[in-house]
């Protein structure tokens, strides 16, 4: 027993860990803690019993609100995510990472009692990033300035009430930043210098599959005879963790078009060759030499070069999802077509595409027309 509790063994991430249940003495609540357990001996459960009371106390002991500052919270609130099951190991990092990056700016022994009086806004744009990178900035900020008033850490949180969000680009350009043109595409494609990484490029744009969907994809994933791609699954390179696929319309079959066809002849000739030249076997679709999961970094980076040198701006990967999005709706695709076909229940971001680039198509019809004469 544990503080009253008694502590049981679950199965995660092909180990095992001891979880126990505590009662938070400042909020009331009954929260979960866990920690990885290396053997199911009583020896090993003795020494994991030993981390969670650690846990427990750490959680449950308070700096004075008068001298805590914003590093104090932010360790906090990191403990309690971590210690949350329901938050996954990559939003952890990912709101950990945040975090930090706004600590370095606005200065992370400032005293949570002085944070009212910081110029926040100014200290952000000191930074020269860009408005959307600025307000998402933001947006982590005030959900960890939120959490600490939630868990009493402090009391007033008005202040966030000034911190109005950046005035961004223009709508329209905004959103045509956020996918290729096929001219583009073609472009920043024959700008990789990797046949491996334009085969990538070129598969993610033909399918609107997230990039780790593509790479947790598996030869068998691939159905010629009833001409589909089953995607059930997703990769975490953060992470380096197969898991399943990110929600439930995420879990899909991907009709292989002729085009596509065709390509996944390329991408198989292509790695059985990279096989072949090293002896490796590999049963995933696209897969490093070693025949391990592709690297996602080595694309991104690879492609952030290439679409600057062709196009003037870097693109991410996740562009591709949009491009191939901007491309079924310039082929009269509805909405809900487009949104089944990418694997998501709604995404504001797949309506702004369709409304630009019903827009574009609009403009174009009516230079079409500005030419039309009769006599």
């Amino acid at each position: 027993m544990i503080n009253g509790y008694e502590p049981w063994v679950e199965s995660y991430n092909g180990g095992l860990r001891l979880c126990v249940r505590y009662k938070d003495e400042f909020t009331g609540k009954i929260r979960k803690v866990s920690t990885k357990l290396e053997k199911r001996t009583k020896k090993a459960q003795a020494e994991a019993e030993k981390v969670l009371l650690q846990k427990i106390k750490s959680a449950c002991t308070r700096t004075d609100n008068a001298d805590m500052t914003l590093n104090d919270l932010i360790e906090a609130y990191s403990a309690d995510m971590k210690n949350d099951t329901s938050i996954t190991e990559s939003t952890y990092k990912r709101n950990t990472i945040a975090c930090g990056t706004m600590s370095k700016i606005i200065g992370g022994d400032v005293l949570l009692s002085k944070l009212p009086k910081v110029d926040i806004l100014a200290k952000l744009n000191a930074t020269g990033e860009r408005a959307e990178t600025k307000n998402e900035r933001l947006k982590r900020f005030k959900t960890l300035i939120l959490w600490g008033y939630r868990h009493g850490y402090i009391d007033n949180v008005m202040f966030l009430e000034r911190l109005e969000r950046f005035k961004c680009a223009p709508h329209k350009e905004s959103i045509s930043e956020k996918y290729l043109e096929t001219y583009e595409y073609i472009k920043v494609r024959d700008a990789l210098t990797i046949e491996g990484h334009k085969l990538f490029l070129t598969f993610l744009v033909l399918t609107g599959a997230r990039c780790g969907e593509a790479i947790a994809l598996t030869k068998d994933d691939v159905d010629i005879e009833n001409m589909c791609i089953r995607v059930n699954k997703t990769y975490d390179s953060n992470e380096k963790v197969l898991s399943h696929a990110k929600t439930i319309t995420s879990v899909r079959e991907i009709h292989i078009q002729p085009q596509l066809l065709e390509l996944l002849r390329q991408i198989e000739i292509y790695f059985k060759r990279m096989e072949i030249r090293t002896g490796k076997r590999s049963k995933l679709l696209f897969h490093n030499e070693d025949g391990d999961y592709y690297s996602y970094y080595a694309f991104r980076k690879a492609l952030a070069i290439a679409s600057e040198k062709a196009i003037g701006r870097k693109i991410t990967p996740h562009a591709t999802r949009h491009t191939h999005a901007s491309l079924l709706f310039e082929q009269g695709f509805t909405i809900d077509e487009v949104q089944h076909r990418l694997g998501h229940a709604d995404s504001k971001v797949t309506r702004d595409v369709y409304l630009h680039v019903t827009h574009e198509l609009r403009e174009r019809e009516n230079r079409k027309l500005d030419s039309f004469r009769i006599g």
